[in-house]
């Protein structure tokens, strides 16, 4: 069925209007005054005054001063940020998600997050309870594998890692809490996850208890 030319004009012009008035509203909106903004943040290491300096200088007097995606960018520049997400819940409230970067080693001045990351926070030496790790840039990735290594391996030792620190050909050094001291070959593969779990649980139960684990060996072990 063909439809009328003056039909066909008269409901391309309705929905022009109907997007119009859309887009008028939308506008209108982003305009309307911020009568309240709420914050979500995943833990407390984060800058409260840089991040309240970002949402000031975006909203002022309750008015969207600059774009949102301007405060994303700003809130980014925080050292701890992983992600930001800011929803405008219509028409007065402003939701702010932060989440952090989760660090699980010290580096060279800086800290390593869970996604193998190296930042610099504004008080990386306040974070002692981490690992301190003695590696080359290039073997963050080595260091990652390190790292999940030993969280599996943990069931057994029940102690926390208190330094890594790489060998280069001739493996890597761990020093845990009880002062043990364990070398690991530099390629860590599952073979080499099964044995350190077998010394560890050998270990706990000698007396006197040992210092040191040598895993470097392809059969056995060397304990002093």
């Amino acid at each position: 069925m063909d439809i009328p030319p003056q039909s066909l004009i008269k409901s391309i012009s309705a929905w022009c209007v109907l997007a119009a008035a859309l887009m008028c509203a939308l506008i209108l909106s982003l305009r309307m005054p911020i009568d309240a903004v709420s914050l979500q943040r995943s833990s407390q290491n984060m800058s409260q005054a840089s991040i309240q300096a970002a949402i000031s200088a975006v909203v002022k007097q309750g008015h969207v001063v600059k774009s949102l995606a301007q405060l994303v960018t700003m809130l980014q520049q925080e050292p701890w940020m992983q992600a930001v997400v800011i929803k405008r819940i219509w028409p007065h409230h402003l939701h702010i998600v932060l989440t952090e970067k989760q660090a699980i080693a010290r580096w060279n001045g800086g800290v390593l997050d869970q996604s193998g990351h190296v930042f610099v926070p504004n008080h990386p030496y306040s974070l002692i309870e981490l690992p301190m790790i003695h590696a080359q840039d290039d073997q963050i990735a080595a260091v990652m594998r390190l790292m999940r290594f030993f969280r599996e391996s943990r069931t057994i030792s029940h102690q926390e890692l208190i330094s890594v620190e790489s060998l280069g050909a001739m493996g890597w050094q761990l020093v845990l809490s009880d002062g043990l001291l364990v070398f690991l070959p530099p390629d860590l593969r599952a073979e080499h996850l099964e044995k350190f779990k077998r010394a560890l649980k050998w270990s706990k139960v000698q007396n006197p208890p040992i210092k040191k684990l040598d895993l470097r060996y392809a059969r056995g072990f060397v304990s002093a």
